[in-house]
């Protein structure tokens, strides 16, 4: 595995993580991490929604055959 691919499933990773977290536990996660608390957690779930999204797509990316054309 080329230091390339590692990379991109390391982020794939990290993303997809995070997206769940503050999918799932918004408030519990923005509390943790010390950031101001806004009124509602719309906004920590709009963030983990769209780190979700991108986790899923580099790993799409990660795991599609070298044949296949690059992107998506």
């Amino acid at each position: 595995m080329n230091r390339k691919s590692w990379l991109l499933f390391l982020d794939g990773l990290i993303n997809l993580a995070l997206g769940v977290l503050l999918v799932i536990f918004p408030r519990n996660l923005v509390e943790f991490l010390g950031i101001p608390i806004p009124s509602t957690p719309f906004y920590a779930s709009i963030l983990g929604a769209i780190l979700t999204s991108i986790g899923v797509a580099l790993l799409i990316e990660y795991l599609k055959p070298s044949s296949m054309v690059t992107g998506l």
